[in-house]
C-alpha cells in the first residue's frame, strides 16, 4: 500500500492576491465601524500580507512564510527608494499582533487602516511598474538585497513548497472573495 503524498499548497494569481487584500481593507472598515478592534487589526495585517504575495507571485518569489514577507518588503524598500515602506510595514505588523494582544482602541487603529490602503495601493502600482531609474545601493543595501533575494528563491523542501499556480479554471471554483457578490 502506497501513502499518499500530501497536498501542497497552491498560491492564487497576482490578481486574486490583490482583490483578496482590498476586500481585507473593507472588511477591516467594517470591523472598525462595528467596534470589533481584533478582527479589524488581523485584517489589516492580512490585507498588507497579500499585497506583497501579488508582488512576489508576479516575481516568482517565495511568499509561504512570514520571513519572506519581511524579505519582500525590504527588498521591494531598497529597489523603490522607499525608506519610509520599513517604518509602514512595521507598524501594520504591529496590527498583527494586537489581533492577540488586544492593547489599541479604534481610535487607535485606524491611521493603520488608512497607511494600509495606501501602502497596498503603492503596492499594486509596483507591480505594474518599473523600478525608478538611478537608484543608488550602499555596499550595505547591496548585500541587504542579496539576502532578501536568496531568502524569496530558495528552493522550499517539498512539505513547504507551494504547488503549481490555480489555473484560471480553477481559480473561478475556488470560495469567492466577497462571499456576498454572486
Amino acid at each position: 500500500m502506497t501513502t499518499p503524498q500530501p497536498a501542497r499548497l497552491r498560491p492564487s494569481s497576482p490578481t486574486r492576491y490583490e482583490e483578496i487584500s482590498r476586500h481585507l481593507l473593507q472588511q477591516a472598515e467594517e470591523e472598525l465601524d462595528n467596534g470589533d478592534v481584533l478582527q479589524a487589526s488581523e485584517k489589516i495585517w492580512l490585507a498588507v500580507a497579500h499585497g506583497l504575495k501579488a508582488i512576489a507571485q508576479h516575481r516568482g518569489w517565495n511568499h509561504r512564510y512570514h520571513n519572506h514577507l519581511r524579505a519582500i518588503e525590504s527588498f521591494l524598500s531598497l529597489e523603490w527608494n522607499r525608506p519610509d515602506w520599513e517604518t509602514t510595514f512595521g507598524s501594520i505588523e504591529n496590527m498583527h499582533t494586537n489581533a492577540y494582544e488586544h492593547q489599541r482602541f479604534p481610535g487607535n487603529i485606524r491611521p493603520y487602516l488608512l497607511l494600509a490602503t495606501i501602502y497596498s495601493r503603492e503596492l499594486a502600482d509596483t507591480r505594474h511598474s518599473a523600478p525608478p531609474p538611478g537608484v543608488q545601493l550602499s555596499g550595505e543595501q547591496q548585500a541587504t538585497q542579496a539576502i532578501n533575494l536568496r531568502t524569496l528563491t530558495r528552493p522550499l523542501s517539498e512539505q513547504a513548497a507551494f504547488g503549481t499556480q490555480f489555473t484560471p479554471e480553477e481559480e473561478t471554483e475556488l470560495p469567492p472573495v466577497n462571499p456576498t457578490q454572486p
